[in-house]
């Protein structure tokens, strides 16, 4: 037995092999020789493999048969997979959720009614240039409850050599096609043939030329031993897949034995096969397709394996192989251990499959009613599988051809995961499955496996919520199911659903759970796979959905990333901004999950005098696509209230003139607060609100003009000024708990916090990142606070705070942001009764709060911010920038002196866009040029120092779609 490693991260990786073969070394004189070895006239060359048989390629249809197959699917349904041979390109196996035909498996007639009938409506599929008729019954089986319908192919009369087409019914469901037929046969036999003697004597000449003759000649001599009946012969040639009419003769000598093809005309040699017993069979592990409890079973063949033969070591061949020499039956050991993966047991003893092989009789390993051995074979078995399939979309990946080892049946349950190298599973137990025994659970872990793998160092990065979302896509995309793990819970249930009825969005959906938050970026994976099969068919549509998946996880460091990095991997020339063949499919489907993210400029009004024409509030959006209906403008409305009187409130069309949009609010009263919001409806059916937050969808302005009485932009430090922080709940002997920090924000995609100072350099927040080991998100299950200097309000009695804020905090319900003034509290975020509207600026916010009422008895004010956190999901709390306490005097009239810190000339406080400058607290001459407490006027004229400041705002607005 050997032991899982420690898992050292997510639940990650897991590896693979490729298709089944057991070969034990043959003959010296065969070694090297293709199966199949065409005739060449030149002695001494390389033998010419003339195989038709090529490698299995999942899902991906060649050309020749590419529109059948499309009609296949179009008949059938979805969830059909199919693995087409490169060299004939007809589907090997196609396999589905089933297809009802009734009574098939206990009558012989209905089975054979319904194989004839799919037969002949998807010949162009199963037998390019083939007709149905060319196919005759040989088999109709009934075994274990499975019936099977066997035909092979034949052309003008003649037997087409290995030409053959099958189905399977269980469950009264055709739910397996097998078809190994020939392309395009056209040969004819020949009007007279060969005589015999002819035929024989060419047949041996050439097995006497190259095995009996030279340096080191076979043992005996060989003999010509009979002819049989005319066949097609198809084999491999310089023009492809060619025909020959040929006729069989069998060579023997005591060490090998021949069937030599000639033509049936002439006599001259086509290709040879040696026929000796050097027995061969296969042996194919009985697996679930997805899990034991949802799905099918199949035999599939165990490749590049260790066995023994007869006490001697070998290894299958690719396609589950095993060749010897000698006595039939012959004892065989299998083990689960191969060139691509090894299967390990961590409750025993590694199972090893003990049989005596009979010559060319198919062995079936079916532990189905043995979970821990059967979560061996299945691991092996799928992590083969999801490793081939990833070298359909990423060949040069060295990963892939690296032995991964899978540990099955660990003593816990409900999980799996990889520590970087290995996977793991779990054993069964409360309610769930042998994580081993389930598919989809094998492909998901080897996804993060690939996705470390893939990451090119200094552009990716590995992130847990995005490796889970990027993994449940590879296991859904091999699937062809959105509902990842199902068989889980022992039952169809999926494990997720990448397909739902509402879809999860980012970041209204982002609950800090990885499993939880990836579902946004697999679902918007999953809808852009379903876009592009829409626009170019299954097998293109798919094939082009992995490609951008795998190119974007090499480069993405988050979900919000990916977008971007699907859109670089499509473009066709150099530039992203003109869109990319598929630039409409991409976006719509990320679209739907708030990952698209269109540019915006806006102005930004603040604080602003009364205007006899108004307010005008333009927005231009960039990054959008004019060739997309999801960017092209339906209609934009701009909405207003007044916060002190709702009854005063409008909506407004916007102008357009291309991406600018503009719409003027009426002239207002001063001294009022006015809310704003802009909504832009896309022609199709999304639309973007701005302000993009819907636990505080409306910007503000105050109209009026503002005499400060204390302003800080926290350009110096603000405890030096007389700001103060601390601990209410919590151990404050743990780094960290009491996070209010002064510098220079850092805001990242993880904890979406700012980039940058609203104005200068610096500001003053929880967790600004100032050392390594922060990250930008506030603790759990603590309560800090920041307090403002004391503030003199100077004999003026309508006070008010104006700041500009940056705040992500989970919605009241879980966690709390607070805004009091001398201990009354002003503000709290959003509280919703489920708990799911997160409060998440995306830019740098204005806020205004009247302090009037919170007067001390002493005539000061003093603000505190607030923030209380619970054991779950953290964001990045309270940032804050230009915070100015000021007065407001409906007559224009000035007060006392006032005090500011870091206000520049013609500066609002917290209302201008043009703020600058820094500085200590001072008292300042009221007719200093360098303050802000200049006497004011109340002119409308938009000139006054007040006027309107139209900033660009710039911020990225998620759109939303309609579900």
């Amino acid at each position: 037995m050997r032991r899982a490693l420690p898992a050292t991260g997510l639940a990650l990786f897991l590896a693979a092999f490729a298709t089944p073969a057991f070969g034990l070394k043959t003959p010296d004189a065969l070694a090297g020789r293709p199966a199949l070895e065409t005739f060449s006239t030149t002695s001494g060359t390389q033998p010419v493999d003339g195989n038709v048989r090529g490698q299995l390629v999942w899902d991906k249809a060649p050309r020749s048969t590419y529109v059948a197959y499309e009609a296949f699917k179009a008949d059938v349904g979805a969830g059909w997979r199919a693995a087409f041979d490169t060299r004939t390109g007809v589907p090997r196996r196609l396999y589905g959720p089933g297809i009802e035909a009734p009574n098939s498996v206990a009558s012989r007639a209905a089975a054979e009614t319904a194989a004839r009938t799919m037969l002949e409506r998807h010949i162009a599929l199963l037998a390019p240039g083939a007709k149905a008729s060319d196919f005759l019954l040989v088999s109709n089986d009934l075994d274990a409850g499975m019936r099977t319908i066997g035909f092979v192919q034949r052309s003008n009369g003649l037997r087409v050599i290995g030409g053959q087409v099958s189905f399977r019914f269980k469950n009264d469901k055709l739910f397996m096609i097998g078809s190994e037929a020939i392309p395009r046969v056209t040969v004819k036999a020949p009007s007279s043939f060969v005589d015999p003697s002819v035929a024989e004597a060419r047949a041996l000449a050439w097995i006497e030329a190259d095995f009996f003759s030279g340096s080191s000649p076979s043992v005996g001599s060989p003999t010509a031993s009979g002819i049989g009946d005319a066949v097609v012969l198809p084999f491999t040639g310089a023009r492809g897949i060619e025909h020959a009419v040929a006729l069989p003769v069998t060579v023997t000598s005591p060490t090998l034995r021949f069937t030599v093809w000639v033509d049936a005309a002439t006599g001259r040699p086509v290709a040879r096969q040696q026929t000796l017993m050097f027995a061969n069979a296969t042996v194919s592990g009985h697996v679930p397709v997805r899990s034991p409890s949802f799905g099918p079973r199949f035999d599939a063949p165990l490749p590049f394996t260790k066995i023994n033969v007869d006490g001697a070591a070998a290894e299958t061949s690719d396609c589950g192989l095993v060749t010897w020499s000698g006595a039939s039956p012959t004892p065989v050991e299998v083990f689960l251990d191969g060139d691509r993966a090894e299967a390990l047991n961590d409750a025993g003893e590694e199972a090893i499959f003990t049989v005596n092989l009979v010559d060319t009789q198919p062995t079936i390993w079916d532990a189905s009613a043995d979970p821990l051995v059967d979560a061996q074979i299945n691991a092996f078995v799928h992590a083969g599988l999801v490793r081939e399939y990833a070298r359909t979309f990423a060949p040069s990946l060295n990963f892939l051809n690296q032995q991964v080892h899978a540990t099955v049946n660990i003593d816990d349950v409900c999980n799996a995961f990889s520590d970087g190298t290995t996977i793991n599973f779990y054993l069964a137990g409360s309610g769930c499955e042998n994580t081993g025994r389930i598919a989809d659970v094998v492909y998901h872990e080897y996804g993060h496996s690939l996705h470390a793998h893939a990451i090119i160092e200094g552009v990716g990065a590995f992130e847990g919520a995005l490796s889970e979302g990027t993994s449940d896509y590879l296991s859904a995309t091999i699937t062809g199911d959105p509902g990842m793990g199902r068989g889980f819970f022992m039952s169809q249930e999926e494990l997720r659903d990448l397909d739902p009825a509402g879809e999860n969005t980012w970041p209204d959906d982002v609950i800090g759970e990885p499993h939880n938050d990836g579902l946004i970026i697999g679902q918007a994976l999953w809808d852009m796979r379903k876009e592009l099969v829409t626009k170019l068919g299954e097998t293109e549509g798919v094939a082009q959905s992995d490609f951008l998946y795998y190119q974007a996880i090499r480069r993405a460091v988050d979900i919000p990333s990916m977008h971007l990095e699907v859109l670089a991997a499509d473009d066709d020339d150099g530039d992203v901004t003109n869109g990319t063949p598929n630039v409409c499919e991409i976006n719509r489907a990320f679209g739907r999950h708030g990952l698209v993210l269109v540019g915006t400029k806006s102005s930004t009004l603040g604080v602003t005098p009364p205007k006899q024409e108004g307010f005008q509030v333009s927005v231009e959006l960039t990054g959008l696509f004019p060739q997309c209906s999801t960017d092209q403008f339906d209609q934009a409305t701009l909405s207003w209230k007044n916060r002190q009187q709702p009854a005063e409130q409008g909506t407004i069309s916007m102008e357009s003139a291309g991406n600018i949009l503009t719409a003027t609010i009426p002239n207002q009263d001063g001294g009022s607060v006015i809310e704003y919001g802009v909504t832009i409806a896309f022609s199709d059916g999304g639309s973007l609100n701005l302000p993009d937050n819907p636990a505080d969808p409306w910007y503000q302005f105050f109209v009026g003009e503002v005499i400060p009485l204390y302003c800080t932009d926290f350009e110096a430090d603000p405890e030096a000024q007389g700001w103060t922080h601390g601990l209410t709940v919590g151990d404050p002997s743990e780094e960290g708990n009491d996070d209010w920090h002064w510098g220079e924000p850092k805001g990242t995609a993880a904890n979406l916090d700012p980039p940058s100072a609203y104005s200068g350099d610096r500001a003053w927040g929880n967790d600004l990142q100032p050392m390594a080991n922060y990250n930008g998100l506030y603790k759990p299950d603590i309560q800090n606070w920041s307090m403002s200097p004391v503030v003199p309000t100077q004999g003026h009695t309508n006070i008010r705070l104006q700041y500009r804020r940056w705040l992500g905090v989970e919605d009241r319900q879980f966690d709390s942001a607070a805004i009091y003034s001398n201990d009354q509290q002003l503000w709290s975020n959003l509280e919703t009764g489920d708990g799911t509207t997160h409060h998440q600026d995306r830019e740098w916010r204005f806020q205004d709060l009247d302090l009037s009422n919170t007067i001390g008895a002493d005539g000061n004010v003093q603000v505190k911010f607030e923030l209380t956190s619970d054991q779950g999901l953290q964001l990045g709390g309270w940032t804050i920038d230009d915070f100015c306490v000021v007065a407001y005097e409906a007559s224009g009239t000035t007060g006392p002196s006032t005090t500011s810190t870091g206000a520049g000339p013609g500066s609002t406080g917290a209302g201008g866009d043009d703020a600058a400058g820094g500085g200590a607290n001072a008292t300042p001459d009221p007719d200093d040029e360098g303050c802000d407490c200049r006497s004011t006027s109340t002119s409308s004229n938009s000139g006054s120092s007040w006027a309107l400041a139209l900033g660009a705002l710039a911020l990225f607005g998620a759109r939303r779609r309609r579900r």
